[in-house]
């Protein structure tokens, strides 16, 4: 490959990644020929497999993404529910709510849709808030 080529690559590859025109025709002259570039850019477009494999692991990844989208839903609603019990100084209540979200944050890191650290850390905040209230309420 010439060095002009290189460039030439070089170039092509900054201005696709940068183009915000829904399509550009590039003209370059290369040793006296001219070509032709016709780039299109799509926003937001899906990939498309061309295999089987490529398209099962997609549609398991999908899947995957909306499980996962679900569970964390569930599990901002059950704190929710804990910080509610919290701000009404309903202590008993704020306990289960405390035992509840920690089963639902630790079910959420074993099936892989939080990191451990992330969970210890989170488990670790809610916890301070009640030991908080204990302590303001003795």
């Amino acid at each position: 490959m010439l060095l002009a080529e290189s460039h030439l690559l070089c170039l092509l590859r900054c201005l696709l990644v940068e183009m915000t025109l829904s399509s550009l025709i590039l003209h370059f002259k290369i040793h006296n020929a001219i070509v032709f570039l016709l780039a299109l850019h799509i926003q937001g477009g899906e990939t498309v497999a061309k295999s089987k494999t490529p398209a099962k692991r997609a549609r398991i990844a999908e899947d995957n993404r909306l499980r996962n989208k679900a569970y964390k839903s569930k599990l901002k609603t059950s704190v929710k529910a804990y910080e509610a019990s919290l701000s009404a100084d309903n202590v008993e209540a704020a306990r289960e709510n405390l035992i509840k979200v920690t089963s639902l944050i630790d079910k959420s890191v074993s099936k892989g849709v939080l990191h451990k650290n992330t969970a210890a850390r989170k488990k670790s905040a809610l916890a301070k808030k009640l030991n908080a209230m204990n302590t303001i309420a003795e």
